[in-house]
């Protein structure tokens, strides 16, 4: 019977997985924008140093150009083609003709032209080709150098994510089952409390009792396990199963239901039908436990075990107590937190100590069971429990 739950969550690993994509789409979005950018500013600058390297090697070349001297205008080009940047060195007469030629010029390069002149005479041109490759962004070169970076933040953001999920869950688990009381550590907390108490002129002796209580604390451990609860020893002489509140609607139900369970497993016996439970034997049962069930309030603990040290939950030890052998009694505060009510199937209880009990947990009635479906769930629960105890 699982508790319900107030939206859909992602669970760590789907957490971690988004926030890993999301980190490869954001990386690939700047790594994109940046090569563009750069891109861009690159080509300017190509557009610039093209266009001052054909304006230096006109100047230059006037005067060798004037005479002509192809000696220093060859010992221009070749200087100039020495760096990295420029691809060839073209040099022409005013009418054409080839004077240099420096470098490996190709008709799909950049090229930049500029005229050699002195005042209005013009000598010639000079034609300067450029490696483009050489201002192209390095995006190739920064992913091969610092993949390694990348690489540790997908980790960082994916485990961080991880660590974010695991933490919510948890938090949403606790929020689950303590509901809305835990807004602050000064609000008020309930919890149903269940008493199992051995009586005092049951078959066991003293040296089995610790064997028997033993027994069923693995038990009780058991079914808290199922129920989102948790299973404490009763002042050696039971124990007790905290079940936080919650928002849910039939978690009230729920506990009733875990109470038949764990009924069931202490050895009470299959009480079907209610004509048969009217006349409860204490000499028929082979259960050495008296239960009671109750709701109770009380200030924010964060030990949850610390509830049994609570007056109200020393109540509801009275209202087990005053139980018949192996008999369920169901408190009235309980008993109003459940929706649809009709499904517990009770029997008046009426005791004399009755009188004797406080406000804080009033009988309701002795739990028969509950409806078919539910009485054969429970069954087929106790079944699984007992067979999986050692």
């Amino acid at each position: 019977m699982p508790i319900a739950s107030d939206g859909p969550h992602f669970g760590p690993g789907a957490l971690a997985l988004c926030a890993g994509l999301g980190y490869v789409v954001a990386l690939a979005a700047t790594l994109s924008a940046w090569h563009f950018l750069a891109a861009e500013q690159n080509a300017r600058a190509m557009g610039r140093f093209g266009s001052q390297v054909a304006d230096d090697l006109a100047y230059l070349a006037v005067e060798p150009m004037m005479r002509p001297d192809r000696i220093r205008l060859g010992l221009l080009a070749k200087r100039m083609v020495e760096r990295p940047e420029v691809r060839s060195i073209e040099m022409y007469s005013v009418d054409g003709t080839e004077l240099v030629v420096e470098g490996n010029p190709r008709p799909d390069g950049p090229t930049y032209l500029s005229q050699v002149a002195i005042q209005d005479t013009v000598a010639g041109h000079v034609r300067v080709m450029l490696h483009e490759d050489r201002f192209r962004p390095q995006t190739a070169a920064l992913l091969s150098r610092s993949w390694w970076l990348f690489a540790a933040g997908f980790v960082v953001v994916a485990g961080a994510a991880y660590g974010y999920g695991r933490l919510s869950t948890r938090t949403r688990r606790t929020a689950t089952i303590a509901g809305p009381d835990t807004e602050s550590d000064t609000s008020p907390s309930r919890f149903f409390v269940l008493v199992a108490t051995m009586f005092p002129h049951s078959d066991v002796d003293d040296d089995g009792r610790g064997d028997v209580l033993s027994r069923s604390m693995t038990l009780a451990e058991r079914v808290a396990n199922l129920y989102a609860a948790e299973a404490v020893p009763w002042r050696n002489t039971g124990l007790a199963l905290l079940f936080p509140a919650s928002t849910s609607d039939d978690r009230a139900f729920e506990v009733v239901c875990a109470a038949l369970l764990v009924q069931r497993l202490l050895g009470a016996p299959p009480r079907d039908d209610p004509a048969d439970a009217a006349q409860p034997s204490p000499g028929a049962s082979s259960s050495p436990f008296r239960l009671g069930l109750d709701l109770v309030t009380g200030d924010w603990v964060d030990d949850q075990s610390a509830v049994v040290d609570a007056a109200s939950a020393e109540a509801v030890a009275v209202l087990a107590s005053l139980a018949p052998d192996g008999a369920l009694v169901l408190g009235r505060a309980a008993y109003a937190a459940v929706v649809d009510a009709e499904r517990v199937r009770l029997q008046a209880f009426d005791n004399p100590a009755f009188q004797t009990l406080s406000d804080a947990a009033v009988p309701e009635g002795i739990v028969l069971g509950t409806d078919s479906s539910h009485d054969a769930l429970i069954a087929q629960q106790a079944d699984l429990v007992a067979r999986a105890s050692p």
